[in-house]
């Protein structure tokens, strides 16, 4: 009886399994926005702390994760038109993340780390699909090491 209480207490809160998702991707990309907010405090640089962000999000999931997989990325790719409202948002999502990208790269041009010719937003796009492919190439090939030296040079694009 229980677990049925439960249940009906998550349908109230949430509506349905798709309300929970929802949820569950907007909790999902706070927690990665405020990620990468700390890593601005935390470092000298934007572009430093868009690399810490970077490591920390590819090599820092090794327990505490079921997946080193993106859930965005999952759910954009795993969704079908039958479940659009929920894909439209977690493409929404998508580009909050990238957002988040573009107004550190910003802030790296305005102190001079970047050209000022560098197009941020397609830096931040540039940035977004290295870092899944990192993950992916993480979780096919465990070597931290060439991870670490794939990220320095993904960075070293960006000059």
């Amino acid at each position: 009886m229980g677990l049925i209480r439960r249940f009906r207490s998550i349908y109230a809160a949430f509506g349905s399994k798709e309300g929970l998702f929802r949820e569950a991707l907007q909790w999902y990309v706070s927690t990665s926005i405020e990620r990468l907010s700390a890593c601005a405090v935390n470092q000298a640089s934007p572009l430093s702390a868009l690399k810490q962000f970077v490591k920390e999000i590819v090599l820092g999931f090794k327990h505490d994760a079921p997946s080193e997989m993106c859930m965005l990325v999952k759910t954009i790719s795993e969704l079908t038109e039958d479940n659009a409202s929920l894909l439209t948002e977690a493409k929404r999502l998508f580009s909050v993340m990238e957002d988040g990208f573009a107004d550190l790269l910003s802030q790296a041009q305005a102190q001079g780390e970047l050209s000022p010719e560098q197009d941020v937003r397609r830096l931040a796009r540039l940035l977004q699909m290295q870092l899944i492919g990192l993950r992916v190439y993480k979780r096919a090939n465990a070597n931290d090491e060439r991870i670490v030296e794939m990220i320095d040079d993904a960075f070293m694009s960006f000059r």
